[in-house]
Formats: C-alpha cells, sequence, structure tokens
C-alpha cells in the first residue's frame, strides 16, 4: 500500500489503523490496508482512534471529533482564547471529557456539552510534557519532573509526587494495576503507587531515558541513550541490558518487545526474558510500528505493509 501521510505516529484499535501526520489522517482497514476515509486540516496532533470517534487538536485553539465510520466532523470546538502554539502529543479521553494538550497546558472539554470544561495553564517550568487517563483521574508529567494526578472533571490537582532530581519527564506514562511507570532525564525509572501515593521503587539507567515504558507480564522495557533495559515490574532489579544506540518507536507485542532502529532502517524483535533476538526486518526507512497478536504493521514515508508476526 504506498499512500501515506507525513506521519508522526501510528494507532491500531479493533482491526484499523489510523496514521496521522501534522496535515493529514488516514484511516485504514488493517485486514486489507484500504483506505476507509482521510482528513485534511493544518497543524495537526496526533490522532486518538477510539470505538466511535476519531479526537484531534488542531493549530493553537481547535478540538475535533470526527466519526470514525466515516472521518466526517462530528464536532469542533474553538476557543476563544488561542494557546501561544499550536497542538502537541494526541488527545487524552477521561470519562465524559477530552483533553488536549497546547504547549504543555491543557484544554478539557465536555463529551456531553462540547464546551470547555478547565484549562490548566502551568508555568514554563513545570509545563505538562504527556498526560495519561486513570479511572477518573488525569495524570500528568511535567518538564521539571513531577507527577501531577488530576481531577479528569474539574482538573484541580489532587495529588503530586515530586522527583528528587527535577529531571523533565517527557514519554506518555505507563499504569498497570494502580502503579504508574515512568522515565525521567534524571537516568532513572520510577514507580509509584497511586493508592499509597508513595514510590514503589527506583530504577537507575545508564543515560536519560524519553522513551515510555512498555511491558509484557512482569518485564518491564525501557531504552535511553545508549542501551535497552529490562526491569523486573515488581522490584525494578534489572534482568538484562543491550547495547543499542539506535533505536526509535517502542512496543510490546505477542511475547515480545519491538523497536525500530531509524538508522539501520530495521525493525527488531527481543525476548523479553533474555533481550536476546528474535528477529530483524530491514529495509525499513524511518519506519513507524503497530501490532496485533498475529501481525506487525509498519509505516515509512512511501508505504505501509503488514508482515505475518514471528512468535517464540
Amino acid at each position: 500500500m504506498d499512500q501515506t501521510v507525513d506521519r508522526s505516529c501510528l494507532q491500531l484499535q479493533d482491526g484499523r489503523l489510523l496514521e496521522s501526520g501534522p496535515n493529514e489522517l488516514i484511516l485504514r482497514n488493517a485486514a486489507t490496508g484500504k483506505t476507509e476515509w482521510t482528513y485534511q486540516r493544518d497543524g495537526m496532533s496526533c490522532g486518538l482512534l477510539t470505538k466511535d470517534t476519531v479526537y484531534v487538536a488542531a493549530d493553537a485553539d481547535k478540538l475535533i471529533a470526527l466519526d470514525r465510520s466515516s472521518g466526517k466532523e462530528k464536532w469542533a470546538f474553538t476557543t476563544p482564547t488561542k494557546f501561544p502554539r499550536r497542538a502537541g502529543p494526541r488527545p487524552t479521553v477521561t470519562p465524559s471529557v477530552v483533553h488536549a494538550l497546547y504547549d504543555g497546558k491543557i484544554l478539557s472539554v465536555s463529551l456531553t456539552t462540547r464546551k470547555e470544561l478547565w484549562r490548566r495553564d502551568e508555568t514554563a517550568d513545570i509545563s505538562v510534557t504527556n498526560t495519561v487517563p486513570a479511572a477518573d483521574t488525569l495524570l500528568t508529567v511535567t518538564a521539571n519532573g513531577k507527577l501531577c494526578v488530576l481531577s479528569a472533571a474539574t482538573g484541580k490537582e489532587l495529588w503530586t509526587h515530586a522527583t528528587e532530581s527535577a529531571g523533565i519527564i517527557e514519554a506518555v506514562p505507563t499504569v498497570l494495576d494502580n502503579v504508574v511507570y515512568f522515565g525521567s532525564g534524571d537516568r532513572h525509572v520510577y514507580a509509584v503507587d497511586l493508592q499509597s501515593r508513595k514510590t514503589r521503587w527506583t530504577a537507575k539507567l545508564d543515560h536519560p531515558t524519553t522513551w515510555p515504558v512498555v511491558h509484557i507480564d512482569d518485564r518491564l522495557f525501557i531504552p535511553d541513550g545508549s542501551h535497552l533495559h529490562g526491569l523486573d515490574r515488581t522490584t525494578g532489579k534489572q534482568a538484562w541490558k543491550v547495547a543499542s544506540e539506535d533505536h526509535g518507536h517502542t512496543l510490546a507485542g505477542p511475547k515480545q518487545f519491538l523497536y525500530t532502529r531509524p538508522r539501520a532502517q530495521q525493525v527488531r524483535s527481543l525476548d523479553p526474558e533474555t533481550g536476546d533476538i528474535f528477529w530483524t526486518l530491514a529495509k525499513m526507512p524511518d519506519p513507524e510500528i503497530a501490532a496485533d497478536n498475529d501481525h506487525l504493521y509498519v509505516s515509512t514515508p512511501t508505504s505501509i505493509k503488514a508482515f505475518k508476526l514471528k512468535t517464540p
């Protein structure tokens, strides 16, 4: 399949693939690769594909809901006061609320009334870098090393966990069984209990990390600037470490960790227990990846392809 977008992220859900770029969204049937619809406008964030809607932020003042089946606009919200810069990472949905980031500031819109519920204008030193839903709360991470838990309905700060070194937390956190895991620019990975609000463990890396934590069962996987790390989910102890200075997008596949190697133009699979290489897929320039139990989907600047996944 040769039609692709100048994309920055790829999302797979319920048999559909969403390719997102700053100027276009493409929804495909994952089984056939057939394009179901395209949506074009300038200055878009990555899209969020849900059961019946695709949400995308645009420019410095818009939040748009598209019908998943047709790609047509269901509604569009325009804030009366523009943010300083255009939309950032993909939106986040909590019960009855959709949240979008604009230059480190949060805009939250009711899915019922389609009106602004609240916004959070952080100062420059605590600019929000990413968000993730957790029940009726919104977890945010900041440029000065804080995990902030907000009421999704009101934006009220419920509690804050500050890392000791205030290193930037850039990637979206991972929530598993009421524990949130995230890496930091201070060369550590943190596991914070959302009920007790205490740190369960920290793990030291070799370099700062801007990657998310991904998991398979009780094994966590996170790169830093020089290595790929496999950590025990319960204790944070290192299970293995693999030297690598070429790694991009990471995700968990069936019984294997997957990651891209942009300079080598490859996609690689690792054994989650040992870090050993399962297989390598070559000749994939600037790849973005998604996977289900049976297939690997690879998007490049010129094509998108599906491969039967090799499993151990």
